[in-house]
């Protein structure tokens, strides 16, 4: 069995397995086979025991022109497997993990205690993880969560999981969400048996229903007649709920917009809210590796738990760990967000901007947006994802969450970031909180909207009352040291600082070239991506640092692209969509986008790795 991944989107993927002659497409279900339901002719893998000639219970790996299941490439199957209570005492553990047999050892059984996988997967390099007593763990949110957290570290990307006897339309996205690739129809059969029918989020009873709300063709046999669903078809459309579900998961996986579908999907069961604030609160450093630096989506936070997205937490500690304000701005400027972004291209942000560039001393102000769920956002970031892309509902109000977060953020910035005066324009309430941590602040203190007429000309009164005092800075250095900010968010600030040393920048925001005082070009910001993209030249300032590295064969011919099976190592910092160094032979040869972080770089044995941007002379 081979298994190649094709997408990413966090730690869900979609990929392509091949068995035999079969290749199928994951995230997958197997349908669960039974005398009395009709299996319909696009099943890819079927969940049976009906056949003698194989062991129960059985994938078989249907092929359209054979009718002999018992071929071996036919099948994957498991020998007399054993099932038991995960919380067995560990004793018994011991004893019988080992007992697992597998005709085929590209597939293995885990039982679902944390115990038995440390001891198991260290050894084992199985393509496929069936997981055992999966509804059990699923029902405690706690233990599913701290499972699959350690079984991710102890597995590769390439390596599938199969979760039995669980998925249905309202759970199935988190689950995947959560890195799981296989699922089974078991919950549809159980439902229909009882009748239960199927909505994408949730379920309901059809003696609740008057009409179908669904347009399948089953249900509109049976419109207006609800009661009238026989058990065969009942289950038809559950199937059908659980299909149409992960055709829509694989859109949006495709689309990098997975998380955005599960906001929808687990909004209404308070055990699905668990299980999700459970992942992105303990799981964080294992979603982080896996969130792209860049997506081509917006950031719908719509909730509180858009705090704990991974995106959202890694740019709040770069932006405290990484990131260097601009060292010639002498004077902070609190500013409210704008429903458009970036913000400098929003009406309110023009209308700020137009006041700041009136003033002599305007390149010693230094913007700094203060939003949710982000925190705080210094305009030389505001190109770059997520805060480039985002969207929160608008009420005027602030959440306690909310609040103590901007006020930890910007007490924590300012403990590395000085400057001679701060001034705020925010509404109230955020305006009144604010000044009660920064008392020597001084503030417009507005009482309705920061861009009418009064709150603007208040601004206008207040920067010129406070920075008449301050020394005018130097455009030309403000820009070089608004760069120098940025490629510190991006690459720390020593490989920035290497990267923009003796530089001058030149175009029109936010279309801006990094040029050495010999006019080489280093490097280019775009509004698309809002990171700084590396020529050859700029990837040579930063060759002696060991990071962002990529070091491929001595016999990788470089062209388009970096593929996997080229690639002997990876700096595993690199995350999808960062700049990357490419070595061979310990020479710098290219310079590219990383489109896998570099764990799976390592790991994954098909796919490309690497976009080349320029390659060494």
């Amino acid at each position: 069995m081979d298994v190649e991944i094709t997408n990413f989107d966090g730690l869900s993927h979609i990929g392509n397995i091949t068995i035999g002659n079969t290749i199928i497409k994951t995230p997958a279900l197997l349908f669960t086979y039974k005398k009395d339901i009709l299996q319909s002719n696009n099943q890819e893998i079927l969940l049976t025991n009906e056949k003698n000639n194989i062991e129960k219970p059985a994938f078989i790996i249907k092929d359209p022109n054979e009718t002999d299941y018992s071929r071996p490439g036919n099948s994957i199957y498991i020998h007399n497997p054993k099932v038991y209570p995960k919380d067995l005492p560990i004793e018994f553990h011991q004893n019988t993990f080992s007992q697992y047999t597998l005709p085929d050892e590209s597939t293995y059984v885990l039982p679902g205690n944390p115990f038995s996988i440390k001891k198991i997967l260290p050894k084992k390099k199985s393509s496929l993880f069936i997981i055992e007593n999966a509804l059990q763990l699923y029902n405690n949110p706690r233990e599913l969560v701290e499972y699959l957290i350690l079984l991710h570290k102890l597995i590769d990307t390439n390596q599938l999981l199969y979760f039995p006897a669980v998925a249905d339309p309202s759970n199935i996205s988190l689950l995947i969400y959560l890195g799981i690739d296989l699922f089974d129809t078991t919950q549809a059969l159980i439902a229909a048996r009882t009748g239960i029918y199927f909505l994408h989020d949730g379920r309901i009873s059809i003696h609740n229903l008057t009409t179908l709300p669904c347009h399948c063709p089953i249900c509109e046999k049976y419109k207006e007649n609800p009661s009238n669903l026989p058990y065969e078809d009942l289950f038809q459309h559950n199937y059908f709920m659980l299909l149409d579900e992960l055709h829509k998961i694989h859109h949006a996986i495709q689309h990098e917009n997975l998380r955005n579908h599960v906001s929808k999907r687990v909004c209404s069961s308070p055990h699905l809210i668990s299980i999700l604030r459970l992942i992105e609160k303990k799981g964080y450093p294992l979603l982080e590796s896996k969130s792209p630096v860049y997506k081509n989506n917006r950031l719908n936070a719509t909730s509180l738990d858009a705090l704990h997205r991974p995106e959202i937490l890694r740019f709040q500690q770069r932006v405290l760990n990484r990131y260097k304000k601009p060292s010639n701005s002498s004077v902070l400027l609190l500013l409210p967000c704008s429903a458009k972004k970036p913000y400098s291209f929003s009406k309110s942000h023009k209308k700020f901007k137009q006041i700041i560039q009136s003033l002599p001393q305007q390149h010693s102000i230094h913007e700094v947006i203060i939003t949710s769920p982000l925190g705080i956002v210094p305009r030389e970031l505001e190109l770059i994802y997520p805060a480039s892309d985002y969207d929160i509902p608008v009420t005027g109000d602030w959440f306690e969450d909310e609040i103590t977060l901007i006020k930890h953020l910007l007490i924590s910035y300012l403990k590395k970031n000085s400057y001679e005066k701060i001034l705020i324009h925010l509404p109230p309430p955020l305006n009144k909180i604010l000044l009660q941590e920064m008392p020597n602040a001084h503030s417009t203190n507005i009482n309705e909207s920061a861009t009418t007429y009064e709150s603007l000309l208040q601004l206008k009164n207040l920067l010129e009352k406070e920075i008449k005092d301050i020394p005018a800075a130097s455009g030309k250095t403000r820009f070089r040291e608004n760069m120098l900010s940025l490629a510190s968010y991006q690459f720390s600030e020593p490989l920035a600082e290497a990267l923009l040393d003796n530089t001058m920048i030149k175009g029109k925001y936010p279309y801006l070239k990094i040029f050495d005082d010999q006019q080489n070009q280093l490097g280019m910001l775009t509004e698309k991506r809002g990171l700084i993209s590396l020529t050859i030249h700029g990837g040579k300032r930063l060759q002696n640092f060991e990071k962002y590295v990529v070091n491929i064969a001595n016999d990788f011919m470089l062209k388009g692209s970096v593929f996997t099976p080229g690639i002997l190592d990876a700096d595993e910092h690199i995350r999808r969509g960062d700049e990357v160094l490419i070595f061979q032979d310990s020479v710098l040869k290219a310079v590219g986008v990383a489109l896998m972080n570099g764990e799976d770089m390592v790991q994954l044995h098909h796919g490309k790795a690497v976009n080349i941007r320029h390659i060494a002379d």
